[in-house]
């Protein structure tokens, strides 16, 4: 009672509205996504995309850890055939506080034993989808996998979003190590799903840059006010971020900026596909 209080008194003052469970275009989907934070924005780049070709699919982003807003996720899943949990460990604490949502609302369906959540006379399939392990990129081609992958009707209970186990294209005895792996190790043939290529996301008038440089000469500095500059010249939204990593000074770096009319919600994954590149330095 009182964060929705403090959340009440926080959108009167900003103007920008929070609850415990917020829905993106949830009510008639038939599957859906649940996550936390930044990550559930590209779900909704994704989610929009997919409905543009006609898929029933939603984002359900938990905006409150603890207490966990039991009720309102058992509302938001009442009739959905299939939920993927993202997680971004392999600890995942987020999955099972969903499945005792789900268990206790499957409880109240035989007997009302848990007060103020609804009864579900049927469970969705659940999937725990790990991503970001190792530092891995995830990118729209993977969420959209993992869509796909719960309207297959082979719905797999555990899968890795980024990190690819099996290679089409490898050397003959890379080829036969992995048939050996599949073998000795089926689930996770599971686990590791097939993309596609990534769709565009962004409006025709929007575009994407990456800049290369070297670690040491200014290239974050340089990055952030090329973004301020074309975002106010051209009058656009903008969101950019450097490729972190352990890049001694010299080293190649890059820095992403994407520009559109529209708010950009893609934000976690780096960019493959630019239509703008720029290299100051010939080192890179």
């Amino acid at each position: 009672a009182i964060v929705r209080q403090a959340m009440n008194e926080y959108a009167e003052l900003t103007g920008r509205h929070y609850a415990p469970v917020h829905t993106f275009l949830c009510e008639d989907a038939e599957t859906v996504m649940v996550g936390l934070g930044s990550v559930t924005d590209d779900v909704e780049a994704v989610v929009s995309h997919l409905r543009s070709l006609g898929q029933k699919v939603g984002l359900i982003a938990v905006k409150l850890l603890q207490p966990f807003p039991e009720a309102e996720l058992v509302a938001a899943l009442q009739g959905k055939k299939a939920v993927t949990v993202l997680e971004r460990s392999d600890q995942t604490a987020l999955t099972s506080l969903v499945t005792q949502a789900l268990f206790k609302a499957r409880e109240n369906a035989v007997q009302m034993r848990h007060p103020g959540i609804a009864p579900m006379t049927a469970s969705p399939l659940l999937t725990t989808a790990i991503f970001g392990l190792g530092g891995h990129d995830l990118q729209p081609r993977h969420l959209i996998a993992a869509f796909k992958n719960m309207q297959d009707g082979k719905v797999a209970p555990l899968i890795y979003l980024g990190s690819q186990f099996f290679s089409a294209t490898a050397a003959p005895r890379v080829m036969e190590m992995q048939a050996r792996l599949k073998l000795a190790y089926p689930e996770t043939e599971l686990m590791a799903l097939t993309t596609e290529e990534n769709p565009k996301l962004l409006p025709d008038a929007g575009f994407r840059v990456r800049f290369h440089s070297v670690g040491g000469y200014g290239t974050i500095a340089s990055g952030k006010l090329l973004t301020d500059i074309l975002a106010g010249v051209l009058n656009m939204h903008s969101k950019s971020a450097p490729k972190y990593g352990s890049e001694k000074s010299g080293a190649p770096t890059n820095y992403y900026i994407t520009l559109s009319p529209e708010p950009v919600k893609i934000t976690n994954a780096e960019l493959e596909d630019v239509e703008v590149v720029i290299a100051p330095d010939h080192k890179a």
